[in-house]
């Protein structure tokens, strides 16, 4: 997991006393696990009442009515450009709750 979070390879291996290549291929054998469990399938809501009851569930949740969102990917920073004093008016939220201080950018975190 460190290394898709931008780890080095050779510091990983070194810290676990393992060869360089053993890093990429434990990544492998994780992955590959993960793929073949059924139950960490990501389904989308098939029907259209399945939809609307899982964007219910995000609106609840949601501080500014998120409420057409059946699904989110953990750990994605979708970048944006900075909110407009426009755009503040209308999200009643202000643009520093959209930057992303480790990365330096602008964006919607989806968790």
């Amino acid at each position: 997991l460190r290394y898709c979070a931008g780890g080095d390879p050779t510091d990983i291996a070194d810290i676990h006393g393992v060869k360089d290549d053993e890093v990429l291929n434990s990544l492998w054998d994780v992955v590959d696990a993960i793929h073949q469990s059924p139950e960490l399938d990501i389904k989308f809501p098939e029907t259209e009442a399945d939809q609307r009851r899982v964007a219910e569930g995000f609106r609840r949740k949601s501080q500014i009515d998120i409420d057409c969102c059946v699904g989110a990917v953990d750990g994605i920073l979708i970048w944006i450009h900075k909110p407009s004093s426009e755009d503040e008016k209308v999200i009643r939220i202000g643009p520093k709750k959209f930057f992303c201080g480790r990365k330096k950018k602008f964006g919607l975190n989806t968790q």
